[in-house]
């Protein structure tokens, strides 16, 4: 059997912020924030955000509007005493930065009976989007076009800036790729860049990034024309989001 409280939260969550646009559930933004966060235990362990980052970014979130939205899917339970396995689709729409970001996700949520009730142990998936891993995505997805820009302005100084003294890659360092870069500027005129279909796989203070693209640019003269797909290893720094593996 679902979980009586675990069932009043996907409720709440819903009515909350799903299509209805209504707080009914809580009556007012105050007690829905200590419902929702009421959920998960003290110790409740965040695979990527820190529980009380994410609880202060889902905050100033909420008051800073418009309020993201969420509706719920297939929900599966797996009930062994007194600790439970809920695996929950959910689709989730928020505004960043006036951009409609969508997520169409699955948690997979540890719960475990107390005495006033069940309660969140591990696994928020939701809690993690709306506490954070959004604005750490859209971070990298800022740092992957400052690295176009650079590229299509053959601006050396702006692209090794994006580069960790850390890289490393097939045994060469920054240096190295300065070397390479130094060349294909030297080599490359007219260069236009497009990349699609990218993929951020946001591990917390490290990101897997991978993407096709599209080259074109003029070759001691000649067009040139290069396709392909690209990963990229990113770490997050005090100044950013920077490269550590990917360049060949």
């Amino acid at each position: 059997m679902l979980p009586r409280s675990f069932s009043g939260f996907i409720l709440g969550i819903f009515f909350a912020f799903g299509s209805f646009g209504s707080f009914a559930a809580f009556g007012s933004l105050a007690v829905f924030f200590v419902a929702l966060l009421a959920f998960f235990a003290p110790e409740y362990q965040s695979e990527y955000i820190p529980v009380e980052a994410a609880k202060a970014r889902l905050t100033a979130r909420m008051k800073e509007g418009p309020r993201p939205k969420v509706s719920f899917g297939k929900l599966v339970v797996d009930l062994s005493g007194d600790r439970a396995v809920v695996t929950q689709a959910f689709t989730l729409e928020a505004q960043v930065e006036g951009r409609t970001m969508r997520y169409d996700e699955v948690e997979h949520l540890v719960l475990e009976r107390r005495a006033s009730g069940w309660q969140g142990l591990a696994g928020g998936k939701l809690l993690a989007l709306l506490g954070g891993q959004i604005e750490e995505e859209q971070a990298i997805e800022q740092t992957m076009l400052r690295r176009e820009a650079a590229l299509v302005g053959k601006d050396l100084h702006a692209y090794m800036d994006l580069v960790s003294p850390d890289y490393r890659q097939e045994g060469e360092g920054p240096e190295e790729l300065k070397d390479k870069l130094t060349n294909i500027f030297r080599v490359f005129d007219n260069i236009e860049f497009r990349s699609f279909d990218r993929k951020i796989y946001y591990l917390g203070t490290v990101a897997n990034v991978e993407e096709q693209f599209n080259l074109t640019a003029l070759k001691m003269g000649k067009p040139e024309n290069i396709t392909g797909k690209e990963r990229f290893e990113l770490t997050k720094t005090d100044d950013g989001w920077k490269f550590t593996k990917g360049f060949k």
